[in-house]
């Protein structure tokens, strides 16, 4: 009986119980059974305890088994098979203990104490079902009402037809249900009751059907066998007893149940086994039709499992409901989408959903089959965890599946999950409900959903149906005709017996209903008379549209009911006329009766405009909206609509959608072949067209409420879509707006228009493509931004359209490129997507007037390693795998020089960390700008002339790799420093850093024996040894003035030095005195290595940078941390942070780079302001300031990078070297240059 089956949960160690679990309707069930052979009132108290001790959660049970009735006819006629449900009577809660209790006087046994009532929730079921079984018999003549359940006779047939029930559960032969008089005990002699005599079978009456009856009241309960019919009167007629059993007496105060028991025998001596399997079965489908009639638990069905398949649906297409197995067709108007609406409401309130799509031409998703079966889908993982957890298997397998084939999304995520899924019995048979298929735009989808709708009926473990309504198309029609006679049946619903009674019910209803609201007018009582009632009804026949909107006309407010209705009975049809024409003309002929033939004209233009607008539509849309789209007044598109609300759904808030009631007034004003004979007939194609015109005249609207870059006004270019909140792009972005950036090219296609140079729509693209892009964006459309320039592209004027078809062609490119950033972050579109667009590119051409500078320059035939600017960052050196050294004319993207390749160079090639070859680790421009110096892993540093490209110098006398490079200010001297240690003895570990002091005086040294030492340039003389760092001194930097001497270091602390004392002025975790050598600072926070460090040209400011943690910018004098560039821990190791510093340092090592750089604004009443600018490279995204500003694409992510002032030079894989200019003295969004 369970729809489904869940894993074994964790029991209390004393319980010894074996348990069952799983789902009834939208309730677990825990299902547990007496020891086998054990029997009684204890027993089953036992297991009752045990049962709460594991699951102590239990909030009700019922007791499920076989009993012996205790029949007597007429009054009980109780039989084999029947159902006894255990219900409250006078003095006893259902269920009494008749073996409990005392003796008094003259033997007389008194039964004491009462047992617990049932649930409540029960109880209410209960009388839940029998009001419905009250009305099954008012709906059958002759039959019991209380034993008149076919949901129990189904459920029993379904169980044993489906093979979850074994067929000796079977009914046996009637002629075995024998009920002997109660005096006739059964002879010991006798093998069976077939010998016994049939002479005292009691006659009873023979029943119409063979399902169970059920019985409700008193069932006695006891510790031993009722066998003795005497007794079982004597109790039944003394109690009102209606079955005896064993087990019930015990749980009733452990646990609250409700009883069910199926009637094995009658509690005599005439005892058999044959009906204990069917009276079982039965008892168990009472449980369950009564756990289906509980209350619906929402939270259950909402969340099943959690189950997140992140499959697109089609909004508002499912109505989440069960139906039965027929597919209703008709003409326009005979109710079949409020039949399916009216089944699907019953169904979803007894908890019988399976899925469903409801086809509606008017909504977008909802008119193509592209997410029928993703719709499907998700209702069914909804309803089912365990279809759930195969459909997520097959996305997971194929995350592309909802953009395959139909027949290829309908076997993995419907077909194959269903055919591999094991439900129970009555639940087993899964019901869609496909509402509307003929409204689907793509006729030959409708053919291949019957098709694959078809071949549900294979599945041999889950019986599934479908409830399809359509009308009877003859594409359709013979698409059913090929599918096996027995896959399905047809009801052609204007042809059913009985519904001209049925529309008359309808009429009399809705014309009382109208009596009663216009009490004003006193109609008469039998208003409007038989007459006109008949004549209305033949009027309808056999369309329930023509009837509800005869209603809506008759009840409008504005008119006489008398008058309307006279309206309608005189109104005279031609021979040819349809009836869908005498159903909308009479309402439509109101609007220009009494009009002068100008007034008369301009109605009906206003007509069309407004009501040819609404029908062809792709998506509903308020009058508000309707009348900005349109460019009119509000007022008139409401003046215009107000008599309409006969066939129109008019809601009185101006800002809800406007709806036809019905598809057939669309069809009625759409029909060509009314053309000459209805004054309101719309051009289909020419509606199409003026929707398209108004759609882009709005969109181009850059002034108003039009589209224009940065249209939500977001804080910065490389802000992600994700943090946009909704409700900030629903308030800069207007539905109409919305609706004319998602269908204009829909419009466009449906009007037959050709696009042709110059024309409205070349004009928009040239002006706003990038603006619309922005905007699918914004609005989740990615895909129909696709679909949209192919549809553009299918209706280019090939010979007046050259122009236009090369801006599609490349617009095509433009987004197939870059489709992944629009997406990810809109404004991007402006960036990203223009600067790495290729050069000739149409797009970039007219959207990229010289704004950005964007260089690429290609020469490497390796990867590049290193880049770096000289200092007045007119040079630019690139560093390759390919052992060359090129130097570039920043200004003329020219290459100067190639460095030629050294044989010697080839054998002393290492590989980085990250796998790539590095032979470089410092490079160093002479301040004269004559001078480029390497200093190079083979133990070597060379000098090159910058203008000939020759080799100047080797210098050579190192043991180890050189680590760096620096020049002193007047260019006289050449610092390095080596893993050998350094010529300037002293050190017993490693030098990885040097640097001149700014008057070229001093050159500080640091090592890995966690010292820096001062020396004298002159002399050579050491002047003093700076200590205090825990461990490796990385990186050591002067202050512009000199005075500090700043050190980075793997204990994780910035230190500040004065120069001059050698007191520790600052630890920033440091920050040295360069005239004492004092410690002036120790700047501390950092939990990683420091790498870099860099002062601002004022000396104020100092930042710092560490692996994998944010950048610092601290105060030079208070040691106090200023600012932290956040959002940037995942740099990896050849980042690039520069603070626009003219005299950058770059070190070929992967290490931060980091430059300070000021820009003053003068007020003559305030003292002079300093703010500082930072770029850097941070993973994929060029940052400024802490916030993403360019995404870079896969091939534009360098291997290294060198900032400059306003341009960042980046080095790649590829070879090639790039770099971009920014205006930094711009705001973010007119930045480039």
């Amino acid at each position: 009986m369970l729809d489904e089956r869940h894993p074994s949960l964790p029991q209390d160690r004393l319980d010894d119980n074996a348990y069952e679990f799983g789902r009834i309707g939208s309730y677990n069930i825990i299902i547990a059974c007496l020891p086998s052979g054990v029997y009684g009132v204890t027993s089953a108290a036992i297991v009752a305890t045990q049962m709460r001790r594991s699951f102590p959660d239990l909030i009700a049970a019922l007791m499920v088994g076989i009993a012996g009735g205790a029949p007597e006819p007429p009054q009980r006629d109780i039989r084999l098979g029947d159902v006894v449900v255990s219900e409250p009577i006078a003095g006893f809660g259902g269920v009494l203990q008749y073996d409990f209790g005392k003796t008094e006087q003259e033997g007389r046994f008194v039964q004491t104490g009462v047992l617990n009532k049932p649930p409540k929730i029960f109880l209410a079921a209960i009388a839940k079902l029998k009001s419905d079984y009250l009305l099954q018999q008012n709906n059958r003549s002759g039959a019991n009402s209380q034993n008149n359940n076919a949901n129990i006779g189904d459920i029993i047939a379904n169980s044993l037809t489906n093979g979850t029930v074994p067929q000796e559960f079977a009914r046996p032969p009637n002629d075995s249900d024998r009920l002997f008089q109660a005096n006739y005990d059964h002879p010991s002699k006798n093998a069976s009751c077939d010998q016994c005599d049939s002479r005292m079978i009691v006659k009873r009456a023979s029943r119409p059907h063979d399902r169970p009856y059920i019985h409700y009241g008193l069932i006695a309960s006891g510790n031993q066998v009722m066998k003795h019919g005497i007794t079982r009167d004597c109790l039944a007629r003394e109690k009102n007893v209606l079955c005896f059993e064993m087990e019930a007496a015990g749980v009733m105060d452990e646990l609250p149940s409700l009883v069910i028991r199926g009637i094995c025998d009658y509690s005599d001596s005439h005892k058999n086994k044959v009906w204990q399997p069917y009276a079982a079965l039965s008892a168990a489908a009472f449980a369950k039709e009564l756990l289906l009639r509980l209350p619906f638990r929402a939270d259950e069905r909402n969340q099943p499992e959690n189950y997140v398949l992140n499959l697109p649906i089609a909004e508002g297409a499912a109505y989440r409901s069960y139906a039965d197995q027929h597919k209703p067709v008709g003409r326009a108007g005979t109710g079949k989408s409020t039949i399916s609406r009216t089944l699907a409401k019953n169904l979803y309130t007894h908890n019988r959903l399976a899925a469903s799509f409801f086809f509606n031409r008017e909504e977008e998703d909802r008119r193509t089959s592209i997410r029928f079966f993703t719709t499907i889908a998700t209702q069914l993982a909804n309803h089912y965890s365990c279809i759930a957890s195969k459909i997520q298997k097959a996305i997971q397998v194929d995350p592309d599946i909802s953009t395959k084939a139909l027949k290829e999304q309908f076997d993995k995520l419907i077909l194959q999950p269903l055919s591999g899924t094991q439900l129970m019995t009555h639940r087993a048979r899964l019901v869609l409900v496909i509402d509307a298929l003929d409204e689907c735009e793509e006729k030959e989808s409708i053919k291949i959903i019957i098709y694959l709708l078809g071949q549900l009926k294979d599945i041999k473990t889950v019986d599934v149906r479908v409830f399809l309504t359509s009308r009877p198309d003859l594409p359709i029609l013979l698409t059913f005709k090929k599918l096996p006679d027995d896959t399905y049946e047809d009801i052609a619903l204007h042809e059913v017996p009985r519904i001209e009674h049925d529309i008359s019910l309808f009429l009399q209803h809705e014309l009382c209903k109208i009596r009663e609201e216009r009490e004003e007018l006193s109609l008469p009582e039998k208003w409007p008379g038989e007459e006109n009632l008949e004549k209305l009804v033949r009027r309808a026949m056999p369309l329930f549209i023509y009837a509800a909107t005869l209603c809506r006309f008759i009840g409008d407010e504005q008119w006489d009911p008398d008058e309307q209705i006279e309206t309608v009975l005189n109104y005279r049809a031609n021979w040819h006329t349809s009836q869908l024409h005498m159903t909308y003309l009479p309402v439509l002929n109101q609007l220009i009766i009494g009009q002068n033939p100008a007034q008369k004209r301009r109605l009906i233009e206003e007509f069309r405009q407004i009501v040819g607008t609404i029908i062809n539509l792709a998506s509903l849309m308020s009058a508000s909206s309707l009348a900005r789209l349109l460019s009119l007044p509000e007022r008139t598109v409401n003046c215009r609509l107000r008599p309409l609300q006969s066939v129109l759904d008019i809601p009185k808030n101006s800002d809800n959608p406007i709806r036809t009631f019905h598809l057939s007034f669309r069809d009625f004003l759409l029909d060509r072949s009314l053309q000459e004979n209805n004054l309101f007939w719309v051009d289909e194609s020419k509606s199409h067209e003026l929707i398209a015109i108004k759609c882009i005249d709005l969109m181009s609207d850059s002034a108003g409420p039009g589209l224009r870059m940065n249209i939500c006004n977001l804080p910065s270019l490389g802000i992600l879509r994700r943090e946009i909140d909704g409700e900030v792009v629903e308030k800069h972005i207007p539905p109409e707006l919305r609706y004319a950036c998602r269908y204009w090219v829909y419009h466009l296609v449906k009007s037959g228009h050709r696009l042709i140079d110059n024309g409205q729509t070349h004009q928009f693209l040239l002006k706003h493509l990038l603006h619309w892009l922005e905007a699918t964006s914004l609005l989740n459309i990615k895909s129909e931004a696709l679909r949209a320039v192919d549809n553009l592209r299918s209706i280019i004027d090939v010979e007046n359209g050259a122009g236009i078809c090369g801006l599609i062609h490349d617009m095509k490119r433009f987004v197939l490129q870059n489709q992944d950033i629009i997406h990810k972050a809109p404004l991007q579109i402006y960036a990203s997507a223009l600067i790495f667009a290729p050069t000739r590119s149409i797009v970039r051409t007219i959207f990229d007037p010289k704004k950005i500078v964007h260089c690429t320059l290609e020469g490497h035939k390796r990867g590049v390693n290193s880049v770096a600017f000289s200092p007045d960052s007119k040079l630019l050196a690139s560093i390759s795998d390919d052992k060359t050294v090129k130097l570039w004319n920043t200004a003329t993207e020219t290459l100067l020089q190639t460095l030629q390749k050294y044989k010697n160079w080839v054998n002393n090639i290492t590989f980085s960390s990250d796998g790539h070859k590095n032979w470089v680790n410092s490079v160093a421009f002479s301040p004269d700008r004559k001078v480029f110096a390497l200093a190079l892993i083979d133990k070597t540093v060379r000098l090159w002339d910058i203008t000939t490209g020759a080799l100047l110098q080797t210098l050579e006398g190192y043991n180890d790799s050189v680590n760096s490079v620096a020049f002193s200010p007047d260019g006289k001297l050449l610092a390095s420093a080596s893993d050998d240690k350094m010529t300037l003895e002293g050190y017993n570990d490693s030098v990885n850093s040097v640097a001149f002091s700014p008057d070229g005086k001093l050159l500080a040294s640091a090592s890995d024996d966690k010292t820096v030492r001062l020396w004298d340039t002159t002399t050579g003389a050491l002047l003093r040894t700076l200590e205090g760092h825990n461990d490796s001194v990385n990186s050591v930097a002067f202050s512009p003035d000199g005075k500090l001497l700043a050190l980075v270091s793997d204990d994780k602390t910035v230190r500040l030095w004065d120069t001059a004392t050698r007191a520790l002025l600052q630890t920033l975790e440091g920050l040295w005195d360069t005239a004492t050598g004092a410690l002036l600072q120790t700047l501390e926070g950092y939990k990683d290595w420091v790498n870099s460090v860099a002062f601002s040209p004022d000396g104020k400011l100092l930042a710092s940078a560490s692996v994998g943690e944010a950048v610092k910018l601290w105060d030079t004098a208070t040691g106090a941390l200023l600012q932290t560039l956040e959002g940037h821990k995942d740099w990896d190791n050849d980042s690039t942070f520069s603070l626009n510093r003219k005299d950058i340092d770059t070190d070929s090592e992967p290490l931060y780079q980091i430059t300070l750089s000021s820009k003053g604004t003068k007020n003559p009443n305030q003292a002079e302001t300093r703010s500082y600018e930072t770029i850097l490279v941070q993973s994929e995204w060029l940052v400024r300031n802490g916030e993403r500003l360019i995404w870079l694409p896969h091939d534009y992510r360098p291997s290294c990078s060198a900032v400059n002032g306003s341009t960042i030079a980046l080095g790649h894989y590829s070879g090639v070297v790039s770099f971009i200019t920014f205006d930094t003295s711009s705001s973010s969004f007119s930045l480039l240059r």
